[in-house]
């Protein structure tokens, strides 16, 4: 800098003027320095998605969420008409509804058992909500409304002094045929996909077979 200030007032007349150009030089320099100073300090942010790739794999990445959601609450409902039915069985021998309840949970291994054997522990601690809002509170956040159902039942119960046993019966026979249309459902679905496919791939080369003669002879006429 020295060098190029002597070199400035070695012009002459244009001392001023190379001395207040530099000084401009300086400051921009130090401008731009405290900018990139400023940007390697600033966090990285980003307000959203910013290309088509970035926004398909968050739909595909929801898609995915909501299927397995889906399947999950197949299976746990799958696991319910069992568990009914041998709670069914236990009130039917004489035990008590909660008795029938905790003795099934505590033999069964499924995912289900041990979600409500989690509301059963949970609702013996002093001050807690009853077992049979802990699992309403289950079915609501699981999506199952048949959990809903049960606890209903459970709760008249303890309220009423109205039997369980009619009830789970009656639950465990409607989750039962439920479930039973959703196989034939998915059964007919399984035939559709598969005819369609069949009757493209086989009927379509048989008709052209058998009209391949007929069109040829027609072709043949036309050109002669």
């Amino acid at each position: 800098m020295p060098d190029l200030l002597q070199l400035a007032l070695a012009g002459g007349a244009g001392a001023s003027a190379s001395v207040l150009t530099l000084g401009l030089l300086g400051r921009q320099r130090r401008r731009s320095a405290r900018e990139w100073l400023d940007l390697r300090s600033a966090p990285a942010t980003r307000s959203g998605p910013t290309s088509v790739f970035e926004r398909a794999a968050e739909h595909l990445a929801a898609l995915r969420r909501r299927v397995g959601a889906g399947r999950r609450r197949e299976r746990l409902l799958g696991q319910l008409v069992p568990l009914l039915e041998l709670v069914s069985l236990e009130l039917s021998g004489g035990a008590p509804p909660m008795l029938a309840l905790e003795g099934v949970l505590a033999r069964s291994r499924s995912e289900l058992a041990a979600e409500l054997r989690l509301q059963f522990i949970g609702s013996r601690v002093a001050g807690s909500a009853a077992f049979d809002a802990r699992v309403a509170a289950l079915g609501e956040r699981l999506g199952l409304p048949a959990l809903q159902s049960l606890a209903m039942i459970l709760g008249l119960s303890r309220d009423y002094g109205s039997g369980v046993g009619q009830g789970v019966r009656a639950l465990a026979a409607d989750l039962r045929r439920a479930r039973r249309r959703r196989l034939i459902e998915i059964s007919r679905g399984a035939l559709n996909r598969v005819l369609i496919p069949a009757a493209v791939g086989i009927l379509l080369p048989f008709l052209a077979i058998l009209l391949f003669p007929a069109v040829s002879v027609l072709l043949r006429s036309f050109a002669s």
